[in-house]
């Protein structure tokens, strides 16, 4: 008897609890009382091994979570009533851990129980909008006292304690529920502090801040000369799921001239993508250049546009010129195709239109 008061007493001294009535994202630790966040987070999923955890307010993880514990160290969640948890990830629990829900929880991936204890109590409500599974013998330790949701798939249960119930049901049920559950469903998947664009130095500067990220998979940028059409220049991998603020940069060191105009794409692991805003910078008093010196396949300019048409000379007075198109030879990057030019010294004329433009330019061929 002695021995269950203290090891009760143990469990209660470590367990971590969110911050009261508090509203915060599971990762930081200010959500937490004593500021540490419960579990380690490594590639997207939160393990809580042998954790102890109570939900008091409400608490957001944009990541999955991974539950389980040992035999002499279990691992558990309880939500008390009125408070909730929103797992924007999938939850899996496995041996010898529980989950007490007296409040609200709401799973936005699957739910996999295999091995633990799932109690849905009486005040307590359970939505999932992905599948439900278990592969405890026959559907144990699976208890639905309260209400309980799920969108998918149900597999596992046999000699489990309550019903569940699907999606038509918590509409009918509950419409405020579903309701609060289609609006968290809906959140944009990265919530975008700014995108900002500056000249330095004759580049480029993009710089963009996230608050949080959930599936994303990466980030496209795009530049355009008139605002209209765009071409991808860039792409940048994003940070999965995330719910601290996280900065990008990208440089652009082949920037056009005059005004240019970038634009930032997201793209989830599914494909699905969202644009954001526009932002435009000028070069005023740029100065063209080429690029690399010497060069051998490719020559790249600096401060020009798609439309100009450039003229090659030899030394030896413009005999021997060569007529090109600036193209897109790489993503962002524009510039000629000189490998069938003869090792040598080249002059560079630029033409605009029918206007030249006063651009000395020469460059090596090797």
């Amino acid at each position: 008897m002695l021995f269950f008061i203290l090891f009760a007493a143990t469990l209660s001294l470590s367990a971590q609890t969110s911050v009261n009535e508090a509203t915060g994202f599971w990762t930081l630790g200010t959500s937490w009382a004593g500021g540490v966040m419960p579990g380690t987070l490594a590639g997207g999923t939160i393990s809580a091994v042998s954790k102890t955890i109570v939900i008091s307010g409400t608490i957001k993880a944009v990541d999955n979570i991974n539950l389980s514990g040992t035999l002499f160290n279990g691992a558990s969640i309880t939500v008390n009533s009125s408070d909730t948890l929103v797992l924007l990830g999938n939850l899996a629990m496995g041996s010898f851990s529980t989950l007490n829900n007296n409040g609200v929880l709401v799973v936005m991936g699957n739910f996999t129980n295999n091995g633990g204890t799932n109690n849905v109590n009486g005040t307590g409500k359970m939505v999932v909008t992905g599948n439900y599974s278990t592969s405890n013998f026959l559907g144990t330790g699976n208890t639905f006292t309260g209400p309980s949701y799920v969108y998918g798939s149900v597999s596992g249960l046999v000699f489990n304690a309550g019903d569940i119930d699907s999606h038509a049901d918590l509409i009918s049920n509950d419409p405020a529920l579903n309701t609060w559950v289609t609006t968290m469903f809906n959140t944009l998947p990265v919530q975008l502090v700014y995108f900002k664009a500056k000249v330095e130095d004759d580049n480029v500067i993009l710089s963009w801040r996230t608050a949080s990220e959930l599936n994303n998979s990466h980030f496209v940028v795009e530049r355009s000369a008139d605002g209209i059409e765009f071409k991808e220049i860039v792409t940048v991998n994003g940070a999965g799921n995330s719910s601290a603020e996280l900065d990008y940069e990208y440089i652009d060191d082949a920037s056009l001239a005059g005004v240019s105009y970038y634009r930032l794409t997201q793209v989830d692991y599914d494909g699905v993508s969202e644009a954001f805003t526009v932002v435009s910078v000028k070069q005023a008093d740029v100065v063209i250049a080429v690029f690399p010196v010497p060069a051998s396949d490719y020559l790249f300019f600096r401060h020009i546009k798609e439309d100009y048409i450039v003229i090659i000379d030899d030394l030896s007075g413009g005999k021997n010129s060569r007529h090109f198109k600036v193209q897109e030879l790489m993503p962002g990057k524009l510039g000629l195709d000189i490998r069938d030019l003869e090792a040598g010294i080249y002059n560079v004329r630029l033409v605009s239109g029918s206007e030249e433009m006063n651009a000395s330019l020469r460059f090596v061929k090797r």
